[in-house]
């Protein structure tokens, strides 16, 4: 069992208001109905460092956050009220947009040997169980950049729903469970 996200994209109008934005196409829920959320997929990496939410696990390396969870903004819209149980936060496009993406962590995992003889990865001694068969246990640095893939999918893809919109405009607002 992992954990999830769950995340509203809202744009602020002309009198201030925030107003909910539908992902593209045609999305529904498990019933059929329109649903609000966008799809982010399952990155601890980009979790933490949104809202410091799993964070520092060993297999995950250790990251700056954004910021720590501020909590649900009493101005959003509220097409959705299905947050997840802990983490809420918001942060604006600009802050995802100018944050230092290129400071680095560590990862430690079992990668394949390939990945040690290719200098990808160094290998360090394993002492929380048995070995995994064809496999090192190794660590690895890297940016911000290159562990949070998915947040730079997922705001191109915002800006592709939102072509032409101030960047200051756009707001995300989410919630772990």
């Amino acid at each position: 069992m992992g954990t999830d996200i769950y995340l509203t994209v809202e744009l602020r109008q002309e009198d201030g208001r925030w107003k909910a934005v539908r992902p593209p196409g045609d999305p529904r829920d498990d019933d059929g109905e329109l649903c609000w959320d966008w799809d982010f997929g399952r990155s601890y990496a980009c979790f933490a460092v949104l809202a410091d939410v799993r964070n520092g696990l060993p297999e995950n390396g250790f990251f700056n956050p954004i910021s720590e969870p501020r909590g649900l903004p009493e101005d959003r819209d509220l097409v959705d009220e299905d947050y997840g149980e802990y983490g809420q936060s918001w942060l604006l496009l600009p802050e995802i947009l100018t944050y230092d993406w290129e400071q680095k962590t560590t990862w430690r995992s079992f990668v394949s040997e390939d990945r040690v003889k290719a200098r990808l990865a160094k290998p360090i001694p394993y002492t929380l169980g048995p070995p995994i068969p064809d496999r090192v246990y190794a660590e690895w640095e890297e940016t911000y950049r290159e562990s949070c893939g998915s947040i730079f999918r997922m705001i191109n893809i915002i800006r592709a729903a939102l072509p032409g919109v101030d960047v200051e405009r756009i707001r995300i607002v989410f919630g772990f469970a």
